[in-house]
Parts: structure tokens; sequence; C-alpha cells
């Protein structure tokens, strides 16, 4: 147990880690673009260079903490972009980034909402983020109308757009004009249901469903999953705060029944009843699905896996079949990427299961990395004085 305790206070002194932090885009800037218009989302883009000091220091620091990952992953599409390399180079020629990070908040037409030079602390990125939705957000202006009697059916549906958009709730205002309405079939009434999908245990979400064979011939199959998703996600998102099995269970049995990609319902179960897991300390529950789930979405992603393996320890201290399990993770994030995070996680496992040997190896081998990689070991140094120990 004394080495559990241990670990995670070098983890967290390491890395500064929490459950989860933001999880960046998998794809190309072209495809951003194309999910942003889809779930109607500003694109967050951290244009950053591999030799930057503080670009490092945010991927660090700031990026993995939970509170900024929960803001980030709800309002925005993140995406990071190397701007010697790749998309980075249009984007660089573009956007006129030269100095490193450049924090850009770009809506799906690809016009610049909100930027910003230089690396910034995790309160100061969502801080900067509320700022850069305050200034899409349309729905304050449009509440006052509202509230003065405005019921023109286009401006309902701005106004449900503009809250959804803001990321507020526009269940009330929207079931408020379907209950006025007799015939839910008409064009108008089809897009009004598909852009007011917001959550899945929602009677909207049913009356999209009602609906979907309709709504289907307005919108490309893309969009129309992208919206299910999104809605599956924020249901599971309440399922985890209000540890509801049945709220999971709804996001997993909308998800399935909605969502045309057989490939993306079997990982939403699996990372969803991981997720649940984790946030309620189920270890078998976890065990089982995480295994699956890294094996399948993210077995050749070395960031997602280490992610993976620091939120697993942190949550079961002193299982030793789930250590074993992220140790896994570990190694192969060190073999996808030989940097000095990976190394130094990997070090930590290896110590938590008391295997001195390899512990103090790649201990040392992740001191030479961060030499090479201008960062600072001071958590691999308290690592290497408590196996010499």
């Amino acid at each position: 147990m004394r080495r559990f305790t241990l670990l995670l206070g070098i983890l967290l002194t390491a890395l500064t880690v929490q459950a989860d932090g933001i999880e960046f885009f998998h794809g190309t800037w072209q495809e951003a673009l194309d999910e942003a218009k889809a779930q109607d989302k500003l694109i967050f883009v951290d244009a950053y260079a591999v030799w930057c000091g503080p670009c490092k220091r945010m991927a660090k620091n700031v990026f993995p903490v939970k509170e900024v990952g929960d803001f980030y992953n709800a309002n925005f599409i993140p995406v990071k972009l190397d701007m010697e390399k790749g998309d980075g180079l249009a984007f660089r020629r573009k956007y006129g980034v030269s100095s490193y990070p450049t924090l850009f908040y770009i809506d799906g037409s690809g016009e610049v909402v909100l930027k910003a030079v230089g690396g910034r602390q995790a309160a100061q990125l969502i801080e900067m983020g509320q700022s850069a939705l305050a200034r899409v957000d349309k729905s304050k202006d449009m509440a006052v109308e509202y509230e003065q009697g405005r019921r023109e059916p286009q401006f309902v549906l701005n106004y449900v757009q503009a809250l959804n958009k803001a990321n507020k709730s526009s269940l009330k205002v929207a079931n408020d004009y379907l209950r006025t309405q007799e015939d839910l079939t008409t064009e108008f009434n089809l897009r009004f249901l598909y852009h007011a999908v917001s959550e899945a245990d929602s009677r909207i979400f049913d009356l999209f469903g009602k609906h979907y064979k309709a709504i289907a011939k307005l919108y490309p199959q893309e969009e129309l999953d992208a919206k299910v998703a999104s809605a599956a996600t924020k249901t599971l998102a309440k399922a985890i705060e209000y540890r509801s099995e049945d709220l999971l269970l709804t996001a997993q049995k909308k998800y399935k029944k909605r969502h045309s990609d057989k490939t993306a319902v079997k990982r939403f179960k699996l990372k969803s009843n991981m997720q649940y897991g984790l946030a309620t300390r189920d270890a078998d529950l976890y065990q089982k699905n995480a295994t699956k789930y890294a094996k399948s979405a993210v077995w050749d992603d070395a960031a997602r896996l280490n992610k993976m393996a620091e939120a697993a320890v942190a949550a079961f201290e002193g299982n030793s079949d789930i250590l074993a399990l992220a140790t896994g993770w570990a190694e192969r994030s060190v073999a996808l990427a030989d940097n000095y995070v990976n190394n130094h996680t990997l070090a930590a496992l290896q110590y938590a299961a008391g295997d001195m040997v390899a512990a103090k190896a790649t201990a040392e081998k992740a001191m030479t990395l961060a030499k090479q990689e201008r960062v600072r070991p001071s958590a691999t140094q308290i690592l290497l004085q408590q196996i010499k120990a």
C-alpha cells in the first residue's frame, strides 16, 4: 500500500494529471472543420512547435487537468497542430502563426473568433474559452425577446440553436414549441427536431427517433450520427454525475438504436462502461471494458494509453490486477512514443509493482530523455531516490 501511495504522489507531482483532460481530435484539419459544422461548435486549436517550452508545459500541466477537459470536451472540437509539419504548415501560413503556442478559437467556416499568443494556466484557459463562447452566444438577447412573447417558428428554432451552441439547456423552449404543433412531419418541424436534439434521455430525442426516417432524408448520415453521439455523451455525463445506472443504460441503448456505425456503437458501450466504472470505483466493470477499449480504440495512441494507465492506478489504488493492466498500457505507450513522460509513468508503475530493477533502468532512461527534451525531471529524481532507498 505504501508504494501505491507514493506512486500517486509522484504521478500527480510530475504530470498534474487528474481523471481526464482534453481529448484532442484525431483527423485532418478539414475533418475538424466538418465536425465543427456538424456539431455547431467552435474549434480550439493549440498551434505548437515540438521544441517550444511553454507548449510542453501546457501539454503536461494544463491540458490533462480534469476541469479543463470537462469544459473543452463539452464545448469545443479540440485540435493540436504541429506548425512545422502536416496540416500545421498550411495552417501556419493561412493564420499567420509566428509565436508558440498560439491558441485559436475558430468556427466551422474557418473564421477566427478569438486568438491568443502564449501559454495559459488551467483557470486562464477555461476563462478564455468562456470568452470565445460569449462572442458567439446570441441566446442572451434572444431570451429577452422570447420572454416578451416572441414565438415565430423560425425565431424559436434560432433560439434553440443558440442555446445549444452556448451549452445551455434548450429542452423547455423546444418542448413548449412542439406542444403547439399538430403535425410534426412538416419539413420545418422535422428540421426543428433535428436541431433540438441535445440529450438522449429526453422526449425530444424520442420524437427525433420516431421521425428518424423522415429526418434522415434531410441530413447526411454523418451529421445524424454526430447528433446521436453528442446527445448520448451528455446523458452519459449525467449518469456519471448522479451515479445512475439507468441513465448509463439509456445512453447506450439510444446510441445503439440510432447510430449507423456498428464499430462506433461497440466502442461507445465499452468507453461509457469504462468511464462509469472509473467514476464509481467498480473495478470489475472498469477492467472488463477498459481492456477491450484500449485494444480496439487507442492501441496506437501513446498519449491516450498513458492517460488511461495514470487514471486507472489513481482510481484503483492497491488493485494488483489493474496495476498489471496499466503497466501493459504504459509499456505499449513507450513502444509507440519513447519520450520522458511515458517512461516516467512506466517506471512509477514498475516501482509500484515491486520490480525495482526494471523501475531503476526505466527511470534512468527517463532522466536522459528529460535532458534531451528540456523538461524538469524532479518527479523522476524523487522516484529514483525511493527506488534506491
